[in-house]
């Protein structure tokens, strides 16, 4: 939900914050197949090219799930 990552982003939220997989907010929102947090999260620093444990990134969590709208969100912003 855009308003709840909105209002953590407000309070003061680490948005590159990594859980025990080294997978950020990014990495769940790209699993998500409407953009609108992905692309919150971005527009509020999120970094993009973090790799999870196994060196998968956002990007690549969007592909895999033929989630296209979020691709074209990240790609958006430079992906190295």
């Amino acid at each position: 939900n855009v308003t709840i990552c909105q209002a953590f982003v407000e309070l003061g939220a680490n948005i590159n914050s990594r859980d025990y997989l080294n997978r950020t907010p990014l990495h769940f929102a790209a699993r998500n197949p409407k953009s609108d947090v992905a692309r919150m999260l971005i527009d509020h620093g999120a970094d993009v090219d973090i790799p999870d444990q196994r060196f998968s990134t956002p990007a690549h969590y969007a592909v895999m799930l033929n989630n296209l709208n979020v691709l074209k969100v990240i790609l958006e912003h430079h992906v190295n």
